[in-house]
C-alpha cells in the first residue's frame, strides 16, 4: 500500500473528507 511515513495521515485525511462530505458514507459516488 502507501509508505509508513504517510500512510497514517493519507488514511485520516480520507476519513476526514468522509465525515465531511457526510452523504455517501459507504463510498458510493
Amino acid at each position: 500500500m502507501f509508505s509508513a511515513e504517510g500512510s497514517e495521515t493519507y488514511q485520516a485525511r480520507l476519513l476526514d473528507n468522509f465525515i465531511a462530505a457526510g452523504e455517501h458514507p459507504d463510498g458510493s459516488d
